[in-house]
C-alpha cells in the first residue's frame, strides 16, 4: 500500500522525492504538445520514455537529474531510454541531449524500433525530417542501440518492460503514429501501458493480437496526447484505473483560440470514454509535472 499520493512538482522540482519507485510525467516547456516520462525504481535505476521537443530538453534532463538525486557537476546515469516513434514532440529531447549535453550523462541502452526512412518519406514526407535527424546522429549511439520487437521482455529485476508492438510498414495511413512501439511496464506490481501516438489501425491490430488479461493495465497513457489515437474499444479492453494525459491546456479544453470547445480535437470524446470505463484517476500534463509514487494507492 502506498503511503503517499501523487503530487505536482514545483517549477524547480524542490519538492521532488528522491527515494522509492515513481513515474514522472513531464510538462511542456513550450506551447507545443509533447510526451516525456522518467521512471525511477525502488532500487534506484532510472529510465526515460520519449522526452519531448527541443525546447523541453533542459527541463526534462533536469527532471531526470532530480529524480536520480544526481549532484550538480556529476554525470547523470540513465539505465535505459525508450523511444516510441519518430516524431519530434517525442524524440527531439533525446536527440538534442546527444547533440548538446552528451558530456553530462551516460546511457546504458537506447531502445527503439523506427520504420525505414524510405517508408516515412513515401507516406509522411512532412515528418521525415525526424528520421533524417536520427540517421545523422546514429553513429553517436549505434553501440548502445537495441532494436526491440513485439514479444520482447526486458527484465531489470525491479521493473519489467514488455514490448507489445513494432512498426508494420503494410499500414500506409497515419504512418508515423501507427509506428508507435507500445510498452507495457510493470513496476511494483502495477502495470503502465505506454501507447505513444498509436492510431486506430495499429490499435485495432494490437487489440486483436492480445487478450484482455495481456492488455489490461492499471495506468494507460492516452494515445496521441488523448485525442484521435486508438479506437475506444481498445481502451475498454485495457480497462485502466488511471489515465496519463500528455495534453497541454489548449488540447485538454479543445481550445483552438476561440475558447473552450472551439477546436476539432477529440479530447472530449476520449474523456467521456474514460468516464464510461469508470476511471477516477487522471494525471494531466496541463497541470504541471506529475510525480506518481508506486505502488499507487487507488483508494
Amino acid at each position: 500500500m502506498c503511503n503517499s499520493n501523487a503530487q505536482i512538482l514545483s517549477a524547480n522540482y524542490d519538492n521532488i522525492r528522491t527515494k522509492g519507485a515513481a513515474v514522472y510525467q513531464m510538462a511542456p516547456c513550450t506551447p507545443t504538445q509533447m510526451m516525456g516520462y522518467v521512471i525511477r525504481t525502488a532500487g534506484g535505476k532510472l529510465f526515460c520514455i520519449d522526452g519531448g521537443t527541443v525546447g523541453d530538453t533542459d527541463g526534462f534532463m533536469m527532471l531526470a537529474r532530480r529524480a536520480a538525486a544526481c549532484p550538480d557537476g556529476e554525470k547523470l546515469h540513465i539505465d535505459g531510454w525508450f523511444l516510441t516513434h519518430p516524431h519530434l514532440d517525442h524524440v527531439d529531447v533525446c536527440f538534442e541531449a546527444f547533440r548538446r549535453l552528451s558530456d553530462t550523462f551516460t546511457l546504458d541502452r537506447l531502445y527503439l524500433n523506427f520504420p525505414s526512412t524510405f517508408y516515412q518519406e513515401t507516406y509522411e514526407p512532412g515528418d521525415a525530417k525526424t528520421m533524417h535527424a536520427y540517421d545523422a546522429l546514429h553513429d553517436r549511439f549505434r553501440d548502445i542501440e537495441t532494436i526491440v520487437h513485439a514479444g520482447d521482455r526486458l527484465d531489470f529485476d525491479d521493473v519489467v518492460f514488455d514490448i507489445l508492438t513494432e512498426p508494420d510498414e503494410s499500414i500506409t495511413v497515419n504512418t508515423g503514429n501507427n509506428s508507435s512501439v507500445a510498452i507495457r511496464m510493470t513496476l511494483e506490481g502495477q502495470r503502465v501501458l505506454f501507447l505513444g501516438d498509436m492510431g486506430v489501425e495499429e490499435g485495432n491490430a494490437m487489440a486483436e493480437r492480445y487478450s484482455e488479461e495481456e492488455l489490461h493495465a492499471d495506468f494507460v497513457e492516452a494515445a496521441h496526447h488523448g485525442q484521435n489515437g486508438v479506437d475506444y474499444p481498445v481502451y475498454f479492453k485495457i480497462k485502466p484505473r488511471a489515465v496519463l494525459w500528455c495534453a497541454p491546456d489548449w488540447l485538454w479544453t479543445n481550445n483552438a483560440g476561440g475558447g473552450y470547445g472551439t477546436g476539432s480535437w477529440k479530447t472530449f470524446h476520449v474523456r467521456c470514454c474514460m468516464d464510461d470505463i469508470g476511471v477516477k484517476h487522471h494525471f494531466v500534463e496541463k497541470d504541471g509535472i506529475w510525480e506518481i509514487p508506486f505502488p499507487y494507492n487507488f483508494d
